[in-house]
């Protein structure tokens, strides 16, 4: 018959093996888990901005630049919210033009859309037929304001 302090310790040593290998078998998994979620992430962070990428430094102080020479009336170097508000005015009927540009020269099945086969060259004609548009990000539709809560539908 075995001493059982043997038989004690050849238990405890095959329970830490299995531990070991659940504990190493999860992490393998969180680490794998954790890498595509990091390779997914980063697609969608590289797609801003023109051409899928974040605008430059130089980018972006060239379009401030912009903005300033053609909206800052007071010349204070700032824009003040009657400025922003002349400029996104300006800025959507510049869009309005050049969109209906685009399409009559380039919507070659008249779909009113730009396919992906239709779209070559798009970029470049607006930058030579319109040097001054500012590419500016779109805000969301709707109105600015408090938001309602959750469960407030409107009934008062």
């Amino acid at each position: 018959m075995q001493d059982p302090n043997i038989a004690e310790l050849q238990k405890t040593n095959k329970l830490m093996k299995m531990t070991k290998s659940i504990i190493t078998g999860t992490a393998l998994a969180l680490a794998l888990s954790f890498t595509a979620y990091a390779e997914a992430d980063g697609e969608k962070k590289g797609k801003r901005g023109k051409g899928g990428e974040k605008p430059s430094a130089e980018q972006r102080e060239a379009m401030k630049k912009k903005m300033l020479e053609r909206f800052d009336t007071n010349n204070d170097g700032t824009l003040s919210d009657e400025e922003k508000t002349a400029a996104r005015t300006v800025i959507a009927e510049e869009r309005k033009k050049i969109k209906a540009a685009v399409l009559a020269k380039f919507d070659a099945n008249q779909d009113g859309k730009i396919s992906a086969d239709e779209r070559e060259g798009v970029r470049e004609w607006v930058k030579e037929n319109y040097p001054d548009a500012i590419n500016m990000k779109r805000g969301k539709k709707g109105k600015k304001g408090a938001k309602k809560p959750r469960g407030d539908k409107g009934n008062a």
